[in-house]
Parts: structure tokens; sequence; C-alpha cells
């Protein structure tokens, strides 16, 4: 009976770790990070996961690592080419989002033509400035009341119509 049980725990253990199925390259989507929209520029890392292990006699310890390495930029110029995963690199890469308004994509370490090809069209989405006229971006001429909503200036008031966003009584 005991014999059973092992063999039914060995080939449940064994199945499970076939049903990991990875995503291959080709499936994958890139992943677009930092400025979204309104961006000046865009860099295109590539991902690779690094290991690196030590035996102990009887203990065994291992390490792994992200590291992010630029594969190609678009109207910028980013002069450390390798990052490590860390959260001090994130915070300054972050920082580099919020001073330069940049776009980062990344993609994956075995990555095919197609997928390079899918991220620099994410490079391009949005990048230029939304002009839809139902939701404009707003200008340093533009009024804000403390606490409320971002009030255009009109350059043709229509009769009746108050420029302020008040009760025009």
């Amino acid at each position: 009976m005991r014999i059973v049980g092992f063999f039914l725990l060995v080939c449940t253990l064994l199945s499970t770790s076939f049903a990991k199925d990875k995503k291959s390259a080709e499936t994958e989507e890139p992943i677009v990070w930092g400025m979204l929209a309104h961006n000046n520029s865009c860099v295109i890392f590539k991902e690779s996961k690094k290991h690196s292990g030590m035996f102990y006699g009887i203990a065994v310890t291992v390490k792994t690592y992200s590291e992010l390495e630029v594969i190609e930029t678009q109207n910028y110029t980013l002069e450390q080419k390798k990052w490590v995963e860390t959260q001090e690199n994130i915070n300054e890469l972050m920082r580099l989002v919020q001073k330069d308004r940049v776009k980062f994509v990344k993609i994956p370490h075995g990555y095919s033509d197609s997928l390079l090809q899918k991220a620099r069209e994410k490079c391009s989405d949005a990048a230029v400035p939304d002009t839809n006229a139902d939701h404009p971006v707003p200008t340093q001429d533009d009024e804000r009341p403390e606490g409320g909503p971002v009030l255009r200036r009109s350059t043709n008031p229509q009769p009746g119509a108050s420029t302020t966003g008040g009760d025009s009584k």
C-alpha cells in the first residue's frame, strides 16, 4: 500500500512540473512604463535574468536578479547602458521619467525581430501631445481655482458665456 501511495505522490509532483507553461517570446508583449502619454522620448530595454550560486557543504544559496540593457533610444541619450533592477535604480529611472518625460519599453532577453518591432510601435504611440478638443492639455494660461478643475480661457467667447467658469449673472 505504501508503494502505491508513493507512486501516486511521485506522479502528482511530476505532472505539476510538466504543466507549467512558459510563454514563448512570440506570444509576449513589450512592457511599457514611465511617461505613457505626452512623452518626448523613448528607451527600449532588454531584460535578462542573472543567477549566481554558492555551495557550502550542505547548504546551497542562489541569488537571482534582473538586469536591463539599453537596446535603442528615440530622441534621448541614456548614458548608463546597463541597469540592475534594484529599487534604487528603478527610482532613479522614475526620476528621469518625471524630469525628461521619457517612456520605457521592456522586452525579454530572447526577443525576436517582431517583438522588437512591437516595442518600437509602443514607443511611437502617443509620442505627440493629444490634440483632442474634448480633453485639451492644460497650459500655463489656464486658471486653476484652489482645489478645483482647470478652467480654460476661451479665445472666442460666445455671447452670454463665461470665460472663468462661474455664473454670468
